[in-house]
């Protein structure tokens, strides 16, 4: 389970940790969240006004304004610079599993901790993608 995040630029999804690492990594290059705003709707209907936590780590529809989501994507790309690639934290990881389409699974080694931008290390590309969406515009965290 994780975040599914759905918007004017399509579609996105980080896991739990991934989420909590890209803005934790926004934080850390500048970004102030804004809070988000609750959902349009509830189940179908419109949100009943109940008082809001403005949190980013529920699945309740909230929305990350426009404004929000391209000051988060100005810190992300100043963090672009300062990630490492993949080879950099190679002599940290282990393989953990070998999926039937190919894709390998990598994991710190036992006792290895990787600081946050080494969290992201290969994942630029990613990162990119996500900056693009948020760029797009408002979304909604699902």
């Amino acid at each position: 389970m994780g975040m599914d995040l759905t918007g004017a630029g399509g579609y996105a999804a980080w896991n739990w940790q991934g989420w909590r690492g890209i803005l934790e990594l926004a934080n850390r290059y500048g970004w102030v969240p804004a809070g988000t705003e609750p959902p349009s709707w509830d189940e179908g209907g419109p949100w009943d006004g109940r008082p809001w936590s403005r949190t980013y780590f529920s699945n309740d529809g909230q929305r990350v304004t426009a404004e929000d989501a391209h000051a988060l994507a100005d810190a992300l790309k100043r963090a672009l610079p300062d990630m490492p690639d993949e080879d950099a934290v190679a002599h940290k990881m282990e393989t953990i599993a070998c999926l039937p389409d190919g894709t390998v699974l990598r994991a710190p080694k036992r006792g290895v901790e990787l600081s946050l931008l080494e969290s992201f290390a290969g994942g630029q590309q990613r990162l990119r993608e996500f900056i693009a969406f948020c760029r797009a515009g408002e979304f909604a965290i699902r």
